[in-house]
């Protein structure tokens, strides 16, 4: 058996996932942590959540090619600034595609479906106290 790249770019023949799918940036998604981390203490949010997209974007893809659940680490960090800035529909539709990202046959929790749940709660309860007519000033 070879250990060459699969022709379509998912895995080995010893079953190694290929490391292309984890890049982000031109890096693998986990050596952003620490900039991340100091994003975070910076409060560079926008910029944040930029590159927490991105590394989201690239563990799915990697997690896909693995049949494995994606890492929730971008996930949960992202839904955190979104939860912030009050996009309660954004932090949804996140959580909402980590969890369909997520196979079905994996044995791990749903480490996000708490947060998940919370945020739709949330969402739900802003909409219902809002006057569909009203405007703001």
């Amino acid at each position: 058996m070879s250990s060459a790249p699969a022709v379509d770019g998912s895995m080995d023949d010893a079953g190694h996932v290929d490391r292309r799918l984890g890049l982000a940036r031109g890096r693998h998604h986990h050596t952003w942590l620490a900039t991340l981390d100091e994003m975070r203490r910076q409060g560079q949010d926008v910029e944040g959540l930029a590159l927490l997209l991105e590394c989201i974007e690239a563990a799915e893809q990697e997690a896909r090619a693995g049949s494995v659940p994606p890492t929730p680490t971008y996930t949960r960090r992202a839904a955190v600034i979104l939860r912030r800035w009050r996009d309660l529909d954004a932090e949804v539709s996140l959580l909402e595609r980590w969890t369909a990202a997520f196979p079905a046959d994996a044995d791990d929790p749903r480490v996000l479906d708490v947060r998940l749940a919370r945020a739709r709660r949330l969402r739900d309860a802003r909409s219902r106290s809002r006057p569909r007519s009203a405007s703001r000033v």
